[in-house]
């Protein structure tokens, strides 16, 4: 039981970091996109102020709450010591690899070497970003009752095995004593579990 132990908690110790650091990157990445409409706003009326394009990202960076502000301060501390701008926003695509995000380093990148109105592009990156999330909560609408659909097909076994546990305990008694029926319910957990797996795929949508 030890040796088993030992090997259960070694490989969650070993497993269970990489999912929790991703979920939390995950919704790092989601709040500073929610935030990223507003950051362009600003930098777009910087700019029209007469507002350099540090000046205007450490504006962002002062005025808006994080992560955003500790994504803008980045880039103006490794402004500060020396790394180009160009760089510095390469390197806060890389943190944030959203399209949206890309779309924009890149288009302050080409700018600046070819010259053009950076107040204008970034009005229209707010466009197609309020667009996308336009999209994106009509398909989260669509797909929330296939959610709820795939969650209530999971739960009905254990409500049905329930109400069999209430209507005639001893039915269900040799499902817990007997090895039969030990390996019976063993099964028919990982199968569900599979099942609301495969379900939860074929509903989420990668947008």
């Amino acid at each position: 039981l030890g040796i088993f132990l030992g090997l259960l908690l070694s490989f969650i110790s070993i497993k269970l970091p990489k999912p929790i650091l991703e979920y939390m990157i995950e919704k790092r990445i989601e709040a500073y996109q929610s935030q990223m409409v507003d950051a362009l706003t600003l930098l777009a009326n910087g700019i029209r102020a007469g507002l350099s394009m540090p000046q205007a990202l450490g504006m962002v960076a002062n005025e808006l709450p994080k992560p955003t502000s500790d994504e803008y301060n980045m880039i103006l501390q490794q402004q500060r010591i020396g790394v180009p701008l160009e760089e510095c926003l390469e390197n806060f695509a890389i943190r944030i690899p959203t399209q949206d995000n890309e779309m924009f380093v890149t288009a302050v990148n080409i700018l600046k070497e070819t010259g053009g109105n950076l107040a204008e592009v970034f009005d229209t990156i707010i466009i197609v970003i309020r667009e996308r999330i336009r999209l994106v909560q009509k398909i989260q609408q669509y797909t929330a009752s296939g959610m709820f659909q795939g969650m209530t097909i999971a739960a009905m076994p254990y409500g049905i095995g329930f109400i069999y546990y209430l209507t005639d305990p001893k039915s269900m008694e040799k499902m817990f004593v007997h090895p039969l029926g030990i390996i019976m319910m063993v099964a028919a957990v990982l199968l569900d579990g599979i099942g609301f797996f495969v379900i939860l795929k074929i509903v989420k949508i990668k947008i």
